[in-house]
């Protein structure tokens, strides 16, 4: 009796070792790493893990500094318990970026899409451009149609504060919304991310203002596009992105000509988050045209590399190209 109750007692100790206790259970918008180990990741609301590939990719998303942070230490043997998901990428707008194996710099903007802006340095501060090892490239999509240059409008996810100006500003799916001291620290905006002296002639219709934390621009939850889907998803998604939304914008009449410039607002009805067809919203003007222009378009041309064209000539031959329709557009 004495010997069979020992032999029990040897079989449970020898399950119990062989079968750790998890003490971590997860829960989604945790940072975690594995003790002995610097990697630090987060978790998605399905339970994913995620990495952070830098250290300037994780301060893209949070801020203060390291001892800030929460970030719980677990077992290796609890990490191998967690599924792996794709991944975390840079925080649209948070800086430029450029890959350890080019000097090529991009633009990040929502969905992980990259635009090139290397006629943007004058405006976006070349020495902002974070560094990403060539190896996470392919956590990113490359939009060959979209190319940041200088003087233009900035990509959504930008903070931006104008010319002679203390307030700061959020672009967001073409607005700009004045960012409250308490939306910065709300949304972990970093102050040295907010892109200064911007020329006031870089027009945005205004948005509501942030002064409150909002999942959709803060929440690294809201812009995995991958949830479980396996590390090619965002390519997949990205590459047929314009397939699942047909841009359909509306536009306001222009303003009234105000030294020599006015403005419109244009939305997408569709509220597909892209700006490839957007139509000019705003234009040079003189405030007493003499002629009407009548303005007679062909029809365009044939999907050709992503690119459609078409000719417009004013019947009255007014000499004022100010309110010329579009000649060139995104198509697919």
């Amino acid at each position: 009796m004495k010997k069979s109750l020992i032999i029990g007692l040897i079989a449970m100790c020898a399950a119990f070792f062989a079968s750790p206790v998890l003490a971590y259970y997860q829960s989604s918008g945790d940072l975690i790493k594995v003790a002995g180990n610097p990697a630090v990741y987060y978790i998605d609301s399905n339970g994913y893990r995620h990495l952070f590939p830098t250290g300037d990719i994780f301060f893209s998303w949070y801020g203060g500094s390291w001892k800030d942070q929460y970030i719980k230490t677990i077992s290796g043997y609890e990490f191998n318990q967690l599924l792996s998901g794709n991944n975390v990428t840079a925080r649209p707008g948070s800086a430029l970026v450029k890959f350890s194996n080019s000097q090529i710099i991009y633009a990040v903007t929502p969905g992980a899409r990259l635009c090139y802006a290397s006629s943007y340095y004058d405006n976006f501060q070349y020495n902002r451009a974070m560094t990403i090892p060539a190896g996470f490239q392919s956590d990113y999509f490359t939009d060959t149609s979209c190319n940041i240059s200088y003087g233009a409008k900035l990509p959504d996810g930008t903070l931006l504060r104008y010319r002679d100006s203390n307030d700061i500003y959020h672009i967001q799916n073409g607005y700009k919304r004045h960012v409250t001291s308490y939306g910065v620290s709300a949304n972990g905006f970093r102050y040295e991310s907010v892109l200064i002296n911007v020329d006031p002639s870089v027009y945005y219709p205004t948005g509501s203002d942030i002064d409150s934390r909002e999942s959709s621009i803060s929440d690294i939850n809201s812009n995995l596009y991958n949830y479980n889907s396996g590390a090619n998803y965002y390519s997949n998604y990205n590459n047929n992105y314009n397939y699942y939304c047909n841009e359909n914008w509306s536009c306001s009449n222009w303003s009234t000509c105000a030294y020599g410039s006015q403005y419109r607002n244009c939305s997408d009805l569709n509220n597909c988050g892209t700006q490839k067809n957007k139509p000019i919203t705003s234009q040079s003007c003189y405030l007493t045209p003499t002629c009407q222009t009548n303005w007679s378009c062909t029809n365009w041309t044939t999907c050709l590399n992503h690119q459609q064209n078409r000719e417009c000539l004013d019947l009255n031959r007014c000499n004022n190209s100010g309110d010329k329709p579009i000649i060139s557009r995104y198509c697919y």
